[in-house]
C-alpha cells in the first residue's frame, strides 16, 4: 500500500548516476574494486557523501525520489516488470491506495514536505489556487519536452481540460483547482500504476484484492482546510498512528480502525480479505472489484474507470507513458 512498481517514481530514477557520483566523492570511482573499496568506508562517510542527493529540493520534475530499486537483471532477472509479474509466484495480492494519496506532497507540512512552488504549496497560495496554477504545474512538472517534444502544449491542454471535467465526490466546489491539482498528482504518483499492476496480476492468474481508504485523518494541522480525501499514508495512521502529529481517533475513527484490522488480518490468515459478512470479491479480467474502507464498507466497482482510460490512451497518442515513464508507439502521427 506504500505504492506501485508500475510508478515513474518507484522504477525510474537516477539511482545509477547518483552511485557513481558517491563513489567518487569516496574515492572509489576509480578503484579497480569499486565494492570493496566502498565497503572500507563508514557509515559516517557514506552519511556525507550521500545527503546532497536525499535533501528535499523543490522539484519541476514528476519524478521526486532520486534513489531507490531499479532493475539491472541480477536480484530480478526480467527485462520488464510485465516479464517478471508474468513469472512470479501467483500469491494472493492485496492492492490498496487512499483516495487522495497526494495530500501530503500538495500541502507544505512540517517533517514531511518543506514549501515549494510545484510541492509542498503554502496555505496563502492553496486558498487562491486558480486554473492558472494548475497549467503551469502540468506545463512545468509533466508536460517535459524531453517527453512530449513539440506536443507539450498540446499535451497540457488535454490534461488540464480532462481534469477540469472531473468532479468531487464531496462537495464539487471546494477548492476546487487545487483538489484537481492533487487529483492529477495522486492518478499519475499512485492510482493510476496501482491500477495497472492490479489488473496485470489479475490477467497472469494471480489472486488480486484490491482496496479504496477513505477515512479522513488530519495528519497534518491543516489539511483538512484546504483539501478532502484521505492522504498517502492515512491507511498506517488509522491502524498505528502518525509520525507528525498524534491522532485523535474517534468513535467513527475507532469503528474504521476496528474493521481494516479485520480486513487486513483475514487476509493474512486465509488470503481473502473480509469483513464480517462482506467478502472482498477477486478481481477478474471483466470486472474489477474493490471494497470501499470508511465508516461503513462496502463493495463497489470500476474504480476511477475514466481516469484510468485516460492516462492508457494518452500514452499511446503521444508516444510517452508519464505514469511508467515509458516510450510507447504512437497511435497518430505527432510532430515531434
Amino acid at each position: 500500500m506504500s505504492g506501485s512498481a508500475f510508478s515513474q517514481w518507484a522504477t525510474k530514477n537516477n539511482i545509477t548516476e547518483i552511485a557513481f557520483k558517491v563513489a567518487e566523492k569516496l574515492e572509489c570511482k576509480n578503484a579497480e574494486n569499486i565494492k570493496g573499496c566502498l565497503k572500507t568506508k563508514n557509515v559516517t562517510e557514506f552519511q556525507a557523501a550521500i545527503l546532497p542527493y536525499i535533501q528535499f529540493m523543490d522539484p519541476v520534475d514528476l519524478n521526486p525520489v532520486p534513489i531507490g530499486p531499479k532493475m539491472d537483471g541480477d536480484f530480478i532477472t526480467a527485462k520488464t516488470l510485465e516479464e517478471a509479474f508474468e513469472k512470479a509466484p501467483k500469491k494472493p495480492s492485496f492492492i490498496g491506495v487512499c483516495n487522495q494519496e497526494n495530500i501530503l506532497y500538495a500541502l507544505s507540512m512540517p517533517g514531511s514536505t518543506p514549501p515549494g512552488k510545484y510541492f509542498g504549496i503554502l496555505p496563502e497560495i492553496v486558498a487562491n489556487y486558480s486554473k492558472t496554477n494548475l497549467e503551469e504545474f502540468v506545463k512545468v512538472v509533466f508536460a517535459k519536452e524531453k517527453y512530449f517534444g513539440k506536443n507539450a502544449n498540446a499535451f497540457v491542454k488535454e490534461v488540464v481540460d480532462f481534469y477540469l471535467n472531473q468532479i468531487s465526490d464531496k462537495n464539487p466546489n471546494f477548492n476546487f483547482f487545487f483538489q484537481q491539482y492533487t487529483t492529477v498528482m495522486s492518478d499519475v504518483h499512485f492510482n493510476v500504476p496501482a491500477l495497472r499492476e492490479a489488473k496485470l496480476k489479475s490477467k497472469n492468474g494471480t489472486p488480486t484484492y484490491f482496496l479504496l481508504f477513505d477515512y479522513n485523518i488530519d495528519v497534518s494541522d491543516n489539511s483538512s482546510k484546504y483539501l478532502r480525501g484521505s492522504a498517502h499514508g492515512d491507511d498506517v495512521a488509522t491502524l498505528f498512528g502518525s509520525l507528525y502529529k498524534k491522532i485523535k481517533i474517534d468513535e467513527n475513527g475507532k469503528n474504521v480502525q476496528k474493521k481494516f484490522s479485520e480486513l487486513i488480518a483475514n487476509f493474512i490468515k486465509i488470503g481473502i480479505p473480509s469483513i464480517a459478512s462482506i467478502k472482498v470479491p477477486q478481481i477478474t479480467p471483466n470486472n474489477f472489484q474493490y471494497i470501499h474502507i470508511n465508516e461503513n464498507p462496502s463493495v463497489k466497482s470500476n474504480l476511477w474507470k475514466e481516469r484510468l482510460e485516460f492516462w492508457n490512451n494518452i500514452g499511446k497518442k503521444y508516444g510517452f507513458d508519464l505514469v511508467s515513464g515509458n516510450q510507447m508507439k504512437n497511435d497518430i502521427k505527432l510532430e515531434l
